[in-house]
């Protein structure tokens, strides 16, 4: 089975969790020598070298475009050319078909950059074999830091809509949905010691000017007051990134930024969040967008403060709907006690749901485990974690 290749094409941010140290400690205590062993053979095919194979941002057509080659460029995912004008211009929507020309692009290799980097971080820290350090090490420095084929540090020209933009807001979630979990790892494997000093400042200068771009670009700010999934993870990206850089004192105002303008918007009172729910990939959606908000609240429990224990504030819905969120998707997904009346356009990989029945253990709500054996995982590398 080909972890990497066919996960990161199907729905990588549902591949992730983000990790606490001691979710690793715990993985790395409880596993055998010959568990290890299956989990290093499961992931063989994440040995990809960006160097060798030249994956950067340099290597795309922008000629046709003008931009500065260094700068990531991806395409609106669910646009195609349009049918009724001679040269397909402007790009229509199609919502939940993605348009396979976006891979002439850089989401793809960013993708895979972040599902490579996650887990090879934690074989490194099972293993403690400095080749997946090493590794990553050079995977990140050749697409992020090196000076001829690392990436420009913003995003203006993420998700363009050929015909109509240059670039959107929307397209930050490029990086926010799927590099969050390897920076989040880094972070973790370098209080721990297992990242040398050097290339952890390099990525952290690297970083704190993505921060910057974020904080006052046009495109981040327009990214900051969004809606549904996205909104959500402008907040977990920045707090990650925070987290990263130690700038703690920025992570508050993204918790009340969370609470009034995200969670009192985006979940119904029956738990549901009907933005994700309307999409064409319902079920895909609904998983990340609460997905988004459960990792948050994983990061700034570090911080002193827990969204489902709010009793201090006013917000007092915001916990009670949270613990709805998990109860209308386990009842439906999971024990399947209530039918999935949302559309579904794609097939659903069952493996996704493991994200949701880590944070419902962790909530000690009543999971039916047994329920999980009865689930279809087509790629289970995360069951590691239950």
């Amino acid at each position: 089975m080909n972890y990497f290749k066919e996960a990161v094409c199907f729905d990588p941010v549902n591949y992730y969790l983000l990790l606490e140290k001691e979710d690793l400690t715990e993985l790395k205590q409880k596993l055998s020598p010959k568990d290890i062993q299956e989990i290093v053979q499961k992931l063989e095919s994440i040995h990809v070298n960006y160097r060798q194979e030249q994956i950067s941002v340099v290597n795309k057509p922008t000629h046709f475009l003008g931009f500065d080659p260094k700068d990531y460029v991806s395409l609106a995912t669910y646009y195609w050319p349009n049918p009724n004008t001679k040269d397909g211009l402007p790009y229509i929507s199609r919502d939940g078909e993605a348009n396979p020309e976006g891979k002439k692009f850089d989401k793809d290799k960013l993708r895979q950059l972040a599902f490579i980097t996650y887990y090879q971080g934690i074989l490194y820290f099972l293993t403690e074999d400095k080749k997946y350090y090493l590794s990553l090490k050079d995977n990140l420095t050749y697409f992020f830091l090196d000076e001829i084929t690392g990436m420009n540090p913003n995003l203006n020209h993420a998700q363009m809509i050929l015909g109509k933009n240059l670039g959107r807001g929307i397209g930050i979630i490029d990086f926010t949905a799927n590099f969050t979990y390897p920076l989040r790892l880094l972070k973790i494997l370098n209080d721990l010691g297992y990242i040398e000093e050097e290339f952890h400042s390099a990525l952290k200068s690297w970083i704190e000017k993505l921060a910057l771009w974020l904080e006052e670009s046009p495109l981040g700010l327009e990214e900051k007051y969004a809606r549904n999934n996205h909104g959500i993870f402008y907040d977990l990206g920045l707090a990650t990134i925070y987290d990263f850089l130690e700038e703690d004192k920025k992570i508050l105002p993204l918790i009340y930024q969370m609470i009034e303008f995200r969670l009192e918007e985006e979940i119904a009172s029956d738990g549901s969040m009907p933005k994700e729910t309307a999409r064409t990939k319902s079920k895909n959606y609904s998983l990340m967008a609460i997905k988004g908000v459960y990792d948050f609240n994983t990061l700034i429990r570090e911080y002193g403060y827990d969204l489902y224990h709010l009793e201090d504030w006013y917000y007092r819905k915001t916990n009670i709907n949270l613990k709805k969120s998990l109860e209308f998707l386990l009842d439906r997904l999971v024990t399947k006690k209530v039918s999935w009346e949302f559309e579904q356009i794609i097939p659903f990989d069952e493996a996704t749901l493991i994200p949701l029945l880590v944070e419902s253990r962790k909530q000690f709500l009543n999971i039916h485990f047994d329920m999980i054996k009865k689930l279809t995982m087509k790629f289970d590398i995360l069951k590691m974690f239950l």
